[in-house]
Protein backbone atom coordinates (compact mmCIF):
# COMPACT_ATOMS: atom_id res chain seq x y z
CA UNK A 1 0.00 0.00 0.00
CA UNK A 2 1.07 3.88 -0.94
CA UNK A 3 1.49 5.51 2.33
CA UNK A 4 -0.85 8.22 2.90
CA UNK A 5 1.47 10.05 5.45
CA UNK A 6 5.22 10.79 5.88
CA UNK A 7 6.09 7.99 7.94
CA UNK A 8 8.34 5.16 7.45
CA UNK A 9 5.15 2.56 7.53
CA UNK A 10 5.18 -0.13 5.83
CA UNK A 11 1.30 -1.25 5.53
CA UNK A 12 -0.17 -4.17 3.84
CA UNK A 13 -3.76 -4.60 3.24
CA UNK A 14 -6.25 -7.70 3.69
CA UNK A 15 -9.44 -8.18 2.19
CA UNK A 16 -11.54 -10.47 4.73
CA UNK A 17 -14.73 -11.91 2.73
CA UNK A 18 -17.64 -12.26 5.07
CA UNK A 19 -20.07 -14.43 2.58
CA UNK A 20 -22.52 -12.76 0.30
CA UNK A 21 -23.20 -9.89 2.47
CA UNK A 22 -20.39 -8.39 2.56
CA UNK A 23 -16.24 -7.78 3.35
CA UNK A 24 -13.91 -6.02 5.28
CA UNK A 25 -10.47 -4.68 5.45
CA UNK A 26 -7.59 -5.43 7.86
CA UNK A 27 -4.56 -3.19 7.30
CA UNK A 28 -1.24 -4.59 9.02
CA UNK A 29 1.60 -1.66 9.71
CA UNK A 30 4.40 -2.25 10.33
CA UNK A 31 6.06 1.20 11.86
CA UNK A 32 10.22 0.48 12.02
CA UNK A 33 12.05 2.05 14.60
CA UNK A 34 14.60 4.61 13.15
CA UNK A 35 17.52 2.17 14.03
CA UNK A 36 16.31 -0.50 12.15
CA UNK A 37 14.90 1.26 9.02
CA UNK A 38 18.55 2.90 8.64
CA UNK A 39 20.54 -0.53 9.28
CA UNK A 40 18.62 -3.06 7.33
CA UNK A 41 17.02 -3.42 3.78
CA UNK A 42 13.21 -3.94 3.97
CA UNK A 43 12.97 -7.20 2.37
CA UNK A 44 16.26 -8.58 4.18
CA UNK A 45 14.70 -11.66 6.12
CA UNK A 46 12.62 -9.23 7.70
CA UNK A 47 10.14 -11.99 9.76
CA UNK A 48 13.63 -12.44 11.86
CA UNK A 49 14.90 -9.26 12.47
CA UNK A 50 11.92 -6.46 12.98
CA UNK A 51 12.02 -3.60 15.45
CA UNK A 52 9.01 -1.53 15.81
CA UNK A 53 5.43 -1.45 16.41
CA UNK A 54 3.45 -4.17 14.82
CA UNK A 55 -0.75 -2.35 14.51
CA UNK A 56 -3.72 -3.96 13.41
CA UNK A 57 -6.47 -1.70 11.99
CA UNK A 58 -9.81 -2.24 11.14
CA UNK A 59 -11.95 -0.59 8.46
CA UNK A 60 -14.93 -0.29 10.71
CA UNK A 61 -13.12 0.34 14.47
CA UNK A 62 -9.61 1.70 13.59
CA UNK A 63 -6.58 1.06 15.74
CA UNK A 64 -7.80 -2.66 17.22
CA UNK A 65 -4.52 -3.72 19.00
CA UNK A 66 -0.70 -2.93 18.33
CA UNK A 67 2.07 -4.75 20.13
CA UNK A 68 6.20 -3.59 20.40
CA UNK A 69 8.23 -6.47 18.75
CA UNK A 70 12.12 -5.97 19.03
CA UNK A 71 14.87 -8.61 15.86
CA UNK A 72 10.98 -10.07 14.90
CA UNK A 73 10.02 -11.11 18.69
CA UNK A 74 7.58 -9.52 20.71
CA UNK A 75 8.91 -6.67 23.03
CA UNK A 76 6.18 -6.38 24.91
CA UNK A 77 2.36 -7.44 25.23
CA UNK A 78 0.66 -3.61 25.95
CA UNK A 79 -2.05 -3.51 23.57
CA UNK A 80 -4.45 -0.59 22.54
CA UNK A 81 -8.22 -0.68 21.38
CA UNK A 82 -10.25 1.79 19.64
CA UNK A 83 -13.07 -0.29 18.41
CA UNK A 84 -16.32 1.35 18.61
CA UNK A 85 -17.74 -0.97 20.85
CA UNK A 86 -15.23 0.13 23.97
CA UNK A 87 -13.87 -3.25 24.14
CA UNK A 88 -10.68 -3.84 25.55
CA UNK A 89 -8.91 -6.88 26.87
CA UNK A 90 -6.92 -7.99 23.56
CA UNK A 91 -3.22 -8.33 22.87
CA UNK A 92 -1.14 -9.89 20.34
CA UNK A 93 0.45 -12.75 21.95
CA UNK A 94 2.24 -14.23 18.57
CA UNK A 95 3.93 -12.77 15.76
CA UNK A 96 5.01 -15.52 12.78
CA UNK A 97 6.52 -15.15 9.37
CA UNK A 98 7.02 -17.25 6.32
CA UNK A 99 8.45 -16.03 2.97
CA UNK A 100 10.91 -17.35 0.72
CA UNK A 101 14.63 -16.11 -0.58
CA UNK A 102 15.39 -15.55 -4.19
CA UNK A 103 19.37 -14.11 -4.95
CA UNK A 104 19.51 -13.30 -0.97
CA UNK A 105 16.34 -11.22 -0.63
CA UNK A 106 13.61 -12.54 1.57
CA UNK A 107 10.25 -12.09 0.33
CA UNK A 108 6.94 -12.19 2.94
CA UNK A 109 4.13 -14.44 1.73
CA UNK A 110 2.10 -15.06 4.83
CA UNK A 111 2.57 -13.03 8.36
CA UNK A 112 0.20 -15.34 11.42
CA UNK A 113 -0.77 -12.71 13.85
CA UNK A 114 -2.39 -14.55 17.04
CA UNK A 115 -4.70 -12.26 19.00
CA UNK A 116 -5.48 -13.48 22.87
CA UNK A 117 -8.41 -11.51 24.29
CA UNK A 118 -9.28 -11.77 28.09
CA UNK A 119 -13.46 -11.17 28.88
CA UNK A 120 -12.93 -13.12 32.49
CA UNK A 121 -14.71 -13.14 35.12
CA UNK A 122 -12.47 -11.17 37.72
CA UNK A 123 -12.69 -7.85 39.48
CA UNK A 124 -10.98 -6.00 36.64
CA UNK A 125 -13.43 -3.30 35.40
CA UNK A 126 -14.49 -5.09 31.92
CA UNK A 127 -17.72 -4.05 30.84
CA UNK A 128 -18.18 -7.58 30.35
CA UNK A 129 -16.37 -8.47 33.70
CA UNK A 130 -19.45 -10.89 35.25
CA UNK A 131 -17.87 -10.71 38.90
CA UNK A 132 -17.59 -6.80 38.75
CA UNK A 133 -21.87 -6.19 37.29
CA UNK A 134 -22.36 -6.13 34.09
CA UNK A 135 -23.45 -3.73 32.31
CA UNK A 136 -27.81 -4.18 32.18
CA UNK A 137 -28.02 -3.42 28.80
CA UNK A 138 -25.58 -5.83 27.88
CA UNK A 139 -27.36 -8.54 30.27
CA UNK A 140 -30.49 -8.24 28.16
CA UNK A 141 -28.37 -8.27 25.12
CA UNK A 142 -26.80 -11.60 26.59
CA UNK A 143 -29.93 -13.16 27.47
CA UNK A 144 -29.50 -12.57 30.97
CA UNK A 145 -26.15 -14.85 31.22
CA UNK A 146 -24.51 -12.44 33.78
CA UNK A 147 -25.13 -11.87 37.43
CA UNK A 148 -25.99 -8.58 38.53
CA UNK A 149 -25.19 -9.21 42.36
CA UNK A 150 -21.64 -8.20 41.88
CA UNK A 151 -20.78 -11.59 43.19
CA UNK A 152 -18.35 -14.94 41.38
CA UNK A 153 -19.88 -17.34 42.83
CA UNK A 154 -21.49 -20.33 40.35
CA UNK A 155 -21.83 -18.45 37.31
CA UNK A 156 -20.41 -20.46 34.53
CA UNK A 157 -18.58 -17.73 31.92
CA UNK A 158 -17.22 -19.76 29.62
CA UNK A 159 -20.08 -19.73 27.14
CA UNK A 160 -20.43 -16.03 26.90
CA UNK A 161 -16.30 -15.79 26.66
CA UNK A 162 -16.68 -17.55 24.01
CA UNK A 163 -19.15 -15.74 22.46
CA UNK A 164 -17.72 -11.78 23.16
CA UNK A 165 -14.77 -13.67 21.96
CA UNK A 166 -16.43 -14.72 18.68
CA UNK A 167 -18.00 -11.02 18.47
CA UNK A 168 -15.00 -9.26 18.92
CA UNK A 169 -13.29 -11.22 16.08
CA UNK A 170 -15.78 -10.98 13.64
CA UNK A 171 -16.36 -7.39 14.04
CA UNK A 172 -12.99 -6.39 14.07
CA UNK A 173 -13.01 -8.63 10.43
CA UNK A 174 -10.84 -11.35 12.01
CA UNK A 175 -12.02 -15.24 12.48
CA UNK A 176 -11.92 -17.02 15.55
CA UNK A 177 -9.15 -19.70 16.30
CA UNK A 178 -9.81 -22.95 15.46
CA UNK A 179 -9.62 -23.60 19.49
CA UNK A 180 -12.10 -21.20 20.30
CA UNK A 181 -9.18 -19.05 22.83
CA UNK A 182 -8.37 -15.95 20.60
CA UNK A 183 -8.25 -14.25 17.26
CA UNK A 184 -6.22 -15.37 13.83
CA UNK A 185 -5.19 -12.93 11.28
CA UNK A 186 -3.73 -15.47 8.52
CA UNK A 187 -4.00 -14.50 5.29
CA UNK A 188 -1.07 -14.61 2.37
CA UNK A 189 0.95 -11.05 1.47
CA UNK A 190 0.94 -12.27 -2.22
CA UNK A 191 3.29 -10.81 -4.65
CA UNK A 192 2.89 -9.09 -7.54
CA UNK A 193 2.11 -10.88 -11.08
CA UNK A 194 6.03 -10.63 -11.81
CA UNK A 195 7.57 -11.79 -8.35
CA UNK A 196 5.05 -14.73 -8.78
CA UNK A 197 6.46 -15.48 -12.45
CA UNK A 198 10.38 -14.98 -11.24
CA UNK A 199 9.11 -17.58 -8.76
CA UNK A 200 7.82 -19.69 -12.03
CA UNK A 201 11.32 -19.61 -13.37
CA UNK A 202 12.40 -21.95 -10.53
CA UNK A 203 9.84 -24.25 -10.30
CA UNK A 204 10.76 -27.87 -11.23
CA UNK A 205 7.46 -28.96 -11.06
CA UNK A 206 6.23 -26.45 -13.35
CA UNK A 207 8.27 -26.91 -15.99
CA UNK A 208 8.36 -30.55 -16.27
CA UNK A 209 4.66 -30.43 -16.85
CA UNK A 210 5.69 -27.74 -19.75
CA UNK A 211 8.25 -29.92 -21.17
CA UNK A 212 5.97 -32.80 -21.48
CA UNK A 213 3.52 -30.28 -23.17
CA UNK A 214 6.16 -29.30 -25.40
CA UNK A 215 6.94 -32.60 -26.91
CA UNK A 216 3.08 -33.11 -27.90
CA UNK A 217 2.57 -30.05 -30.09
CA UNK A 218 3.05 -32.18 -32.89
CA UNK A 219 0.14 -34.72 -31.72
CA UNK A 220 -3.31 -33.83 -33.98
CA UNK A 221 -4.91 -33.03 -30.29
CA UNK A 222 -4.82 -30.81 -27.55
CA UNK A 223 -3.27 -31.67 -24.52
CA UNK A 224 -3.49 -30.16 -20.77
CA UNK A 225 -3.31 -30.29 -16.83
CA UNK A 226 -5.30 -28.37 -14.13
CA UNK A 227 -3.27 -26.77 -11.48
CA UNK A 228 -4.89 -28.05 -8.72
CA UNK A 229 -2.17 -26.39 -5.67
CA UNK A 230 0.89 -23.96 -5.36
CA UNK A 231 4.08 -23.89 -2.67
CA UNK A 232 4.38 -26.59 -4.27
CA UNK A 233 2.40 -26.52 -7.20
CA UNK A 234 0.59 -29.92 -8.14
CA UNK A 235 -1.35 -30.99 -11.31
CA UNK A 236 -4.13 -32.92 -12.41
CA UNK A 237 -4.08 -36.20 -14.33
CA UNK A 238 -3.21 -35.21 -18.18
CA UNK A 239 -6.31 -34.82 -20.47
CA UNK A 240 -6.86 -34.90 -24.51
CA UNK A 241 -8.82 -33.30 -26.95
CA UNK A 242 -10.13 -34.92 -29.60
CA UNK A 243 -8.82 -35.19 -32.45
CA UNK A 244 -8.20 -32.11 -35.13
CA UNK A 245 -11.00 -30.74 -32.99
CA UNK A 246 -8.71 -27.77 -31.56
CA UNK A 247 -9.83 -27.71 -28.19
CA UNK A 248 -9.97 -29.36 -24.98
CA UNK A 249 -12.60 -29.71 -22.16
CA UNK A 250 -12.43 -30.30 -18.74
CA UNK A 251 -14.56 -29.85 -15.49
CA UNK A 252 -13.25 -29.59 -12.17
CA UNK A 253 -15.16 -30.01 -8.77
CA UNK A 254 -12.88 -28.39 -6.21
CA UNK A 255 -11.34 -24.60 -6.89
CA UNK A 256 -8.26 -24.68 -8.89
CA UNK A 257 -5.03 -22.38 -9.14
CA UNK A 258 -4.84 -22.06 -13.16
CA UNK A 259 -4.18 -24.70 -15.75
CA UNK A 260 -1.49 -25.42 -18.49
CA UNK A 261 -2.06 -26.81 -21.97
CA UNK A 262 -0.94 -27.06 -25.63
CA UNK A 263 -1.43 -25.55 -29.18
CA UNK A 264 -0.61 -28.11 -31.55
CA UNK A 265 0.74 -27.49 -35.06
CA UNK A 266 -1.52 -25.63 -37.07
CA UNK A 267 -3.62 -24.06 -34.51
CA UNK A 268 -2.63 -20.50 -32.99
CA UNK A 269 0.70 -19.49 -31.76
CA UNK A 270 -1.14 -17.38 -28.69
CA UNK A 271 -4.24 -17.87 -26.28
CA UNK A 272 -7.36 -17.96 -28.54
CA UNK A 273 -10.71 -16.10 -27.59
CA UNK A 274 -11.90 -19.36 -25.74
CA UNK A 275 -9.08 -19.88 -23.98
CA UNK A 276 -9.78 -16.26 -22.07
CA UNK A 277 -13.22 -17.18 -22.16
CA UNK A 278 -12.21 -19.89 -19.68
CA UNK A 279 -10.94 -17.96 -17.34
CA UNK A 280 -13.51 -15.31 -17.13
CA UNK A 281 -16.33 -18.71 -16.82
CA UNK A 282 -14.09 -20.15 -13.85
CA UNK A 283 -14.34 -17.18 -12.13
CA UNK A 284 -17.65 -16.93 -12.10
CA UNK A 285 -18.17 -20.18 -11.40
CA UNK A 286 -16.55 -19.74 -7.85
CA UNK A 287 -13.47 -22.51 -9.51
CA UNK A 288 -10.77 -20.45 -9.00
CA UNK A 289 -8.76 -20.46 -5.45
CA UNK A 290 -7.40 -16.55 -5.62
CA UNK A 291 -7.28 -14.80 -8.92
CA UNK A 292 -4.29 -12.45 -7.45
CA UNK A 293 -2.40 -16.33 -8.32
CA UNK A 294 -4.16 -18.17 -11.07
CA UNK A 295 -2.47 -18.36 -13.78
CA UNK A 296 -3.08 -20.02 -17.52
CA UNK A 297 -0.20 -21.29 -19.36
CA UNK A 298 0.13 -22.10 -23.00
CA UNK A 299 2.82 -24.34 -25.33
CA UNK A 300 3.12 -24.25 -28.87
CA UNK A 301 5.54 -25.24 -31.70
CA UNK A 302 7.85 -22.54 -30.71
CA UNK A 303 5.81 -19.81 -28.89
CA UNK A 304 5.04 -19.83 -25.01
CA UNK A 305 2.94 -17.47 -22.92
CA UNK A 306 1.69 -17.21 -19.40
CA UNK A 307 -1.43 -14.95 -18.72
CA UNK A 308 -2.24 -13.78 -15.01
CA UNK A 309 -5.42 -11.49 -13.52
CA UNK A 310 -3.67 -8.12 -12.72
CA UNK A 311 -6.93 -5.64 -12.27
CA UNK A 312 -10.24 -8.48 -11.44
CA UNK A 313 -12.48 -5.67 -11.60
CA UNK A 314 -10.99 -4.19 -15.50
CA UNK A 315 -11.14 -8.05 -16.37
CA UNK A 316 -14.49 -8.93 -15.51
CA UNK A 317 -15.65 -5.50 -17.05
CA UNK A 318 -14.07 -6.68 -20.37
CA UNK A 319 -15.40 -9.94 -20.09
CA UNK A 320 -19.03 -8.76 -19.20
CA UNK A 321 -18.90 -7.56 -22.84
CA UNK A 322 -17.57 -10.30 -24.63
CA UNK A 323 -18.02 -13.56 -22.73
CA UNK A 324 -21.50 -12.87 -20.96
CA UNK A 325 -23.92 -14.65 -23.73
CA UNK A 326 -23.46 -16.31 -26.51
CA UNK A 327 -23.72 -13.73 -28.84
CA UNK A 328 -21.57 -11.54 -27.01
CA UNK A 329 -19.00 -14.35 -27.74
CA UNK A 330 -19.40 -15.12 -31.43
CA UNK A 331 -19.27 -11.34 -32.09
CA UNK A 332 -15.86 -11.25 -30.23
CA UNK A 333 -15.26 -14.31 -31.85
CA UNK A 334 -15.55 -12.82 -35.10
CA UNK A 335 -13.28 -9.60 -34.25
CA UNK A 336 -10.39 -11.62 -33.04
CA UNK A 337 -9.99 -13.95 -35.91
CA UNK A 338 -9.87 -11.36 -37.95
CA UNK A 339 -7.01 -9.76 -36.37
CA UNK A 340 -5.55 -12.78 -34.87
CA UNK A 341 -5.12 -15.92 -37.60
CA UNK A 342 -3.09 -18.59 -39.10
CA UNK A 343 -2.25 -16.63 -41.28
CA UNK A 344 -0.17 -14.29 -39.82
CA UNK A 345 3.32 -14.55 -38.44
CA UNK A 346 3.80 -15.32 -35.25
CA UNK A 347 4.98 -11.65 -34.62
CA UNK A 348 1.81 -9.87 -35.73
CA UNK A 349 -0.45 -12.63 -33.85
CA UNK A 350 1.53 -11.68 -30.52
CA UNK A 351 1.35 -8.23 -31.41
CA UNK A 352 -2.59 -8.06 -32.31
CA UNK A 353 -3.11 -10.30 -29.13
CA UNK A 354 -0.87 -7.76 -26.97
CA UNK A 355 -3.29 -5.17 -28.31
CA UNK A 356 -6.61 -7.44 -27.95
CA UNK A 357 -6.22 -7.41 -23.90
CA UNK A 358 -4.25 -4.02 -23.60
CA UNK A 359 -7.38 -3.06 -21.49
CA UNK A 360 -8.76 -6.07 -20.38
CA UNK A 361 -7.29 -6.27 -16.55
CA UNK A 362 -5.00 -9.28 -17.87
CA UNK A 363 -0.92 -9.07 -17.98
CA UNK A 364 0.47 -11.11 -20.86
CA UNK A 365 4.39 -12.85 -19.94
CA UNK A 366 6.22 -14.65 -22.75
CA UNK A 367 8.50 -17.77 -21.70
CA UNK A 368 11.44 -19.09 -22.87
CA UNK A 369 10.51 -22.06 -25.42
CA UNK A 370 13.35 -23.70 -25.14
CA UNK A 371 13.66 -24.54 -21.24
CA UNK A 372 11.17 -22.25 -19.60
CA UNK A 373 13.51 -20.54 -17.36
CA UNK A 374 12.60 -16.92 -18.25
CA UNK A 375 9.37 -14.86 -18.10
CA UNK A 376 8.86 -11.56 -18.88
CA UNK A 377 5.70 -9.41 -18.92
CA UNK A 378 4.90 -7.96 -22.54
CA UNK A 379 2.74 -5.08 -23.68
CA UNK A 380 2.03 -3.59 -26.95
CA UNK A 381 3.76 0.45 -26.86
CA UNK A 382 1.31 3.36 -27.14
CA UNK A 383 0.89 3.54 -30.91
CA UNK A 384 -0.11 -0.24 -30.59
CA UNK A 385 2.72 -0.57 -33.53
CA UNK A 386 5.26 -3.09 -31.53
CA UNK A 387 5.86 -5.35 -28.37
CA UNK A 388 8.03 -3.90 -25.47
CA UNK A 389 8.72 -4.96 -22.14
CA UNK A 390 6.34 -3.88 -19.82
CA UNK A 391 6.49 -2.11 -16.76
CA UNK A 392 5.93 -4.81 -13.74
CA UNK A 393 4.49 -2.98 -11.13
Amino acid sequence: MESVDESEAIDNMVIVDKGAESTTAIVVRHLPTDNWYAGRPMAEDFGNNFSGKLQLFSAENGLVVEVDMENGGILGKDSESNNSTGRGGCSISSVSYAGLSQAGVFYITNINIIIDCDFGSGSGGDPFDLGNGSDPDEEEDNNGSGSSDGGNGGVDTSFLEFELLSQFCQENGFILSPQGDGCLVDEPFILNPCKQMDQAEQDSALKSKLNELKGKVNDNREFGRLITGTNPTTFSNLFAGQPNDGGINFSTGSKIDGFVHSHYNGLLPVFSGSDLKVIYDLHKQGKIRKWKTFTAYLVTNGTTYALKIDDIDDFLAFGDVRFKTTGFFQLFEAQYAAKINTTNTNGQNELAFANLIKESGLKLFKGNPLNFGTWTSITSNSAETGIINDNCN
